[in-house]
């Protein structure tokens, strides 16, 4: 860890302490059914060395004054933690390489590298229709993957599930529950909510 937090804790090289990690997870923070278990994990590690601030201990992507309370772990690890192996949200190359790395040249390389997955996304047949299903891990297909899905010139259907507070009708209600909406399905009639775009 950094000078900062090791002097902050009173930590000393070998000293124990616990981390706890926030686990990426697609339930809201502040949600009703989210316990602590749900959005961290905890890992117990020793503290190696106290790193300075000439040494990157105040490494920081932020323009502050303020210093950071840094704590570096190898990324294997963290990975492991968060369930995310092999995964990375973030790259850096340096200015100083020996041959200046050309971007337009760089990211054309790793666009041709990229599959799905690298974009959280999965595209799997169904087995029951002759319709192909393109879904996301995340809560939201991002406007640039719609708008990509468009230009092929396939009949589209939009299908959102969402988790929802509460489903009331006069004095009767239902708490938490879990409720879709689609578009019309194209040469399909939609008798059982007949004026209506979803249900």
């Amino acid at each position: 860890m950094n000078r900062k937090l090791a002097e902050k804790l009173k930590i000393s090289p070998g000293d124990e302490v616990i981390l706890r990690v926030e686990k990426p997870s697609l339930l809201p923070r502040d949600a009703p059914l989210s316990t602590i278990e749900d959005l961290s994990v905890a890992h117990r590690a020793k503290v190696i060395e106290i790193i300075s601030d000439e040494s990157l201990g105040s490494f920081s992507l932020e323009g502050s004054q303020v210093l950071p309370a840094n704590v570096f772990i190898p990324i294997e690890k963290l990975q492991e933690l968060v369930n995310l192996q092999g995964q990375a949200n973030l790259m850096l190359l340096r200015e100083n390489l020996p041959k200046p790395a050309d971007s337009k040249s760089l990211f054309s390389r790793i666009r041709e590298c990229l599959q799905l997955a690298d974009y959280g996304l999965e595209l799997r047949s169904l087995s029951n229709r002759k319709e192909l299903e393109l879904r996301t891990r995340r809560i939201f297909l991002d406007p640039p993957v719609l708008e990509a899905a468009r230009k092929t010139g396939q009949p589209l259907t939009q299908i959102l599930t969402y988790f929802v507070n509460e489903i009331r009708k006069g004095d009767h209600s239902a708490p938490y529950s879990i409720v879709a909406s689609m578009d019309p399905i194209p040469g399909e009639s939609n008798h059982h909510c007949p004026g209506m775009r979803s249900c």
